[in-house]
């Protein structure tokens, strides 16, 4: 099935796919192929729970493009429930003061092969935790960037416990992993690429 995106969407999508939140880059970066995911430390049940929710409703967004799984070992993404005091342990990159963190890692080709992603298991109540889970993770596929633009928006830059998808993050992900769309492409070549033609 064809998709026709809103110039809106594709705004959005610009501002949200292209940089990291801490540091530059001018480039689209995207996963590809199997993604084996491994969770350390200690979950709660619920944070189990919303794991394998959002990796179920990443999976059907992407259109099955990318496909992440929980595995036991040898993980492309490694997800820490830890104490936030603890979290430079697991990423020395982590910056101080957040509750749930990601950090990736790109090939020359700016194809995504590893994330790190922490979430605090002492601080957060578990309706953060949840949306700490789906925040992170999602941002760590290569949607990086933060906006003030849409409240309900996982990608919302001030506080919130946002539980779900909103419309437009939805689209978001559906175009980041849509097979027109290669990772390396500069923001002009993506912009052509989504004005042109439905995907």
């Amino acid at each position: 099935m064809k998709h026709s995106y809103t110039s809106k969407e594709i705004e959005y999508f610009l501002e949200i796919a292209f940089g990291v939140e801490y540091g530059s880059s001018e480039r689209l970066k995207k996963w590809s192929g199997e993604i084996r995911v491994v969770v350390k430390g200690e979950p709660s049940r619920e944070d189990i729970t919303t794991l394998k929710q959002v990796i179920d409703e990443l999976n059907e967004l992407a259109n099955q493009n990318i496909q992440l799984r929980i595995a036991d070992e040898n993980p492309e993404i490694t997800i820490w429930f830890v104490p936030v005091d603890e979290m430079r342990v697991y990423e020395p990159n982590y910056i101080q003061d957040n509750w749930g963190f990601f950090w990736i890692w790109w090939k020359d080709s700016f194809e995504i092969y590893r994330a790190n992603i922490l979430i605090g298991t002492d601080k957060p109540t578990q309706n953060i935790r949840n949306h700490l889970i789906r925040e992170e993770f999602t941002q760590s596929l290569g949607l990086c960037m933060d906006s003030r633009k849409y409240p309900d928006s996982i990608f919302y830059q001030e506080w919130t416990d946002t539980q779900e998808f909103a419309d437009i993050d939805k689209k978001l992900i559906e175009i980041l992993y849509s097979k027109a769309l290669l990772p390396g492409m500069t923001k002009s070549q993506v912009k052509k690429v989504l004005s042109c033609s439905p995907l």
